[in-house]
Order: C-alpha cells, then sequence, then structure tokens
C-alpha cells in the first residue's frame, strides 16, 4: 500500500476558480499493483463544508468521484505526490497510522478561503501520521494552524 497526496483544481464557479490556481486536496491509500480500488484501499475527501472525511466508497459523491479521478487518470492541472514513511516506520506501519488518523479525523467548523478546509485535512491527516507533504501552490490553508513565521499567512493562494 501507498500513501498519497492528491489535489486538483476547484470546481467552483464552472471551473473559474481552479482556472485562477485553486486547489482541492484529498489523500488516497492504495495498493499500486491492483487495478481496482479494494476494501483495503483508502480515500480521505472532505466536502465543502464538512469537518470529516466523506465516509469510505462514497461512490456517487461529486467530490469522492473527482478526486479519485485526479488520481487515477491525472491531468496536466492535477497533483499526486506519494508521501514516503518517516524513517524508521515500514509502508504498513505508516499506511495503518495514516488509516488510524484519517478513520478518526475531524476539524473546526469549515472555512474556504481561511481554514480549515479540504486542504487544511489533508495535510493534517498525513502530518499527525508523521508524513512529510509537499505545499501545492493554490491550495489555499493546506497549513491552517501551523506556525510559519513574521509576515507569513497561511491562506495565501500562491504557496510554495
Amino acid at each position: 500500500m501507498e500513501v498519497y497526496f492528491v489535489c486538483r483544481p476547484l470546481q467552483g464557479l464552472n471551473g473559474l476558480l481552479g482556472a485562477a490556481g485553486g486547489r482541492y486536496c484529498a489523500v488516497i491509500i492504495e495498493d499500486p499493483d491492483s487495478e481496482v480500488f479494494c476494501e483495503s484501499d483508502r480515500q480521505y475527501s472532505v466536502e465543502f463544508g464538512g469537518r470529516s472525511p466523506l465516509q469510505q466508497g462514497s461512490w456517487g459523491n461529486d467530490v469522492y468521484d473527482v478526486d479519485r479521478d485526479a488520481f487515477t487518470f491525472p491531468g496536466n492541472n492535477d497533483f499526486v505526490a506519494e508521501i514516503q514513511p518517516p524513517p524508521g516506520i515500514s509502508s504498513d506501519e505508516f499506511d495503518q497510522i495514516v488509516r488510524d488518523v484519517g478513520d478518526n479525523y475531524t476539524q473546526r467548523p469549515y472555512d474556504p478561503v481561511l481554514g480549515p478546509n479540504s486542504n487544511t485535512a489533508a495535510d493534517n491527516i498525513n502530518e499527525q501520521a508523521q508524513g512529510v507533504v509537499p505545499n501545492v501552490r493554490g491550495a489555499v490553508a493546506q497549513d491552517y494552524g501551523e506556525p510559519c513565521g513574521a509576515g507569513c499567512w497561511r491562506g495565501d493562494i500562491v504557496l510554495e
């Protein structure tokens, strides 16, 4: 099993938010040798206004389906990064830790601009499992609640 941080363009306002660089992120755990989504695989997608990831297997939910498509069939504007286990932790152990965190994750009330939001959840699920997540340009509030130094605002649309 492998852990992935997946970001795709926002769909709001008929795609204008995504065209402007806004991103929507999720966590996917998948067996790279399997051609189908298995019961052991996980997807942690938080929809607009949500405080916790959608229930596993929420097929038919736009957010869940589009996040899965961005992972399975990444386009030019999609971002997919494998998150490596931290030193001293096996891949299997890391996968289980990410599952435990994701299965129990809840955040403060959703705020699409200031955070927390879906990007915050995807970042926190990996980081609370000790994974290192790259900052993704346009993933507003990805690092919500994390210290960032003087003059820094973690809701900035051009995080790098």
